[in-house]
C-alpha cells in the first residue's frame, strides 16, 4: 500500500505494486519526465529501465529535479489543472462568482446572516444552508493537464490509443498480488 496509486489509463484497472508500469509526469501538458519498472506502490518505480534513476523515486526530494516526488505531488494535487484539483471541483458550487466547498459557503452564509441580524437562522437551522448549497450551480469542471499517465507496462506497449491525460488516483492504493499478465519486463 502506498500514500497514492493509479488506475491504468487503457485497462482501467488498479496498478498493483511489483507490476510492470510505463508512468509519464506531465505537467499543463507538457511531459517532465517518464519511467518503466516495477511499481513501487508509492507513485513511483522500483527499477527504472533505461530512464533517470531520480524520476518518480519516493525517496528523492531534490526541487531542482522537476521529477521528483516533491514535484510529482505538486504536479498531481496543487497546480491550478491538476488532476486531483478537478475531481474535488465536483463536489463544489459556484456562489456570488467564488467557487466554494460546503464548509466554505457554510461560513460564507453565516457570517452574511450574523450581518443581517438573523442570528437563530444563522446558527440554529445548519440544514437549510446546506439545503441552499445544494441549490447552487456546480462548479465549472476544468480539463486536467497535470499529474500523472500511468499504464501497465503490458498495457503500454499492446495500446494504440495513448491517453495522455493524468490518470485516476485507485482508491484500493495499489493493493493486492500482482498479476501475471502485468508482470515486469526489463525490456522497454
Amino acid at each position: 500500500m502506498g500514500c497514492y496509486s493509479y488506475i491504468c489509463k487503457e485497462c482501467n484497472k488498479s496498478i498493483n505494486e511489483n507490476e510492470g508500469v510505463h508512468l509519464f509526469h506531465i505537467r499543463h501538458g507538457k511531459v517532465l519526465g517518464e519511467a518503466v519498472g516495477r511499481y513501487n506502490g508509492y507513485g513511483g518505480v522500483k527499477e527504472n529501465t533505461g530512464y533517470d534513476n531520480k524520476y518518480f523515486d519516493k525517496n528523492e526530494t531534490d526541487s531542482a529535479n522537476a521529477n521528483c516526488h516533491d514535484e510529482i505531488i505538486r504536479s498531481y494535487f496543487k497546480l491550478e489543472d491538476s488532476c486531483y484539483i478537478n475531481e474535488e471541483r465536483k463536489h463544489m458550487k459556484v456562489y456570488k462568482k467564488d467557487i466554494v466547498t460546503k464548509n466554505k459557503y457554510q461560513l460564507m452564509r453565516i457570517n452574511e446572516l450574523v450581518k443581517e441580524g438573523k442570528h437563530e437562522e444563522a446558527f440554529l437551522q445548519p440544514d437549510k444552508i446546506f439545503e441552499e448549497f445544494n441549490q447552487l450551480p456546480p462548479a465549472p469542471s476544468i480539463v486536467a493537464k497535470s499529474g500523472v499517465v500511468a499504464y501497465h507496462q503490458y498495457c503500454y506497449n499492446h495500446s494504440t490509443k495513448r491517453d495522455m491525460s493524468p490518470s485516476t488516483l485507485d482508491p484500493n492504493q495499489g493493493c493486492g498480488k500482482p498479476r501475471k499478465k502485468y508482470a515486469y519486463s526489463p525490456e522497454k
